[in-house]
């Protein structure tokens, strides 16, 4: 095991025994007496040049999610909509149900957690039934911001990282089963093993 992989992973378990204990605190500032009011055209224009920023935040975020071994993306299969839908690796051909949304979740920038929400569908990349087993499969299910919907990735390995399951003190990662290279191979949870088939390659963009 690398050192890099090593201390990447520990750093994210690190990471999330922290968020799990920390609270944070909100509040929301009273306004000053006499502050005069924005004008109106500047304000109408912030507000465009934030949505402008926002939209293009969102399209730089969207990924195709390549499995290092194979050269074939992650898949929802026949471009399903439905919930439980099957998610498996398939050529690349840019259609939008082999496209996924990265929506980061907070924390150390050093490191790196995320949904993965289909384009397509809008529904998110899952561990199906929150399973914690060697060989739950992966499909896509309606976004609830679930634990097992939540993957964490190493930004410094981002054309090989490993994609880790929850919770990770559980050393699971997304893995194409049984290293197969074929159209429609199964895509399940595995024991992280640094293996090829358990690498992906997250710096593609539409």
């Amino acid at each position: 095991m690398s050192i890099t992989y090593k201390r990447a992973r520990a750093g994210l378990i690190a990471l999330t025994a922290t968020a799990t204990l920390g609270t944070l605190a909100s509040g929301t500032p009273s306004s000053a007496a006499g502050v005069a009011e924005p004008d109106s055209r500047t304000t109408v224009s912030t507000k465009a040049t934030t949505a402008d920023a926002a939209s293009a935040t969102v399209a730089q975020n969207i990924r195709y999610v390549v499995a290092r071994h194979s050269g074939k993306c992650l898949t929802v299969r026949g471009a399903s909509r439905a919930d439980n839908a099957v998610v498996n690796q398939y050529r690349c051909v840019g259609a939008k149900n082999q496209q996924w949304r990265l929506e980061m979740i907070g924390g150390d920038p050093s490191l790196g957690s995320t949904v993965l929400r289909n384009i397509n569908s809008g529904k998110c990349l899952t561990v199906h039934g929150a399973s914690t087993a060697k060989g739950a499969k992966l499909d896509q299910y309606t976004c609830v911001g679930a634990p097992n919907q939540t993957f964490s990735f190493i930004p410094a390995m981002m054309k090989q990282t490993p994609l880790f399951t929850q919770p990770l003190s559980g050393g699971k990662c997304v893995d194409v089963q049984g290293a197969g290279k074929a159209d429609n191979a199964p895509v399940v949870q595995w024991k992280c093993n640094q293996r090829q088939n358990q690498a992906w390659d997250l710096t593609r963009r539409p």
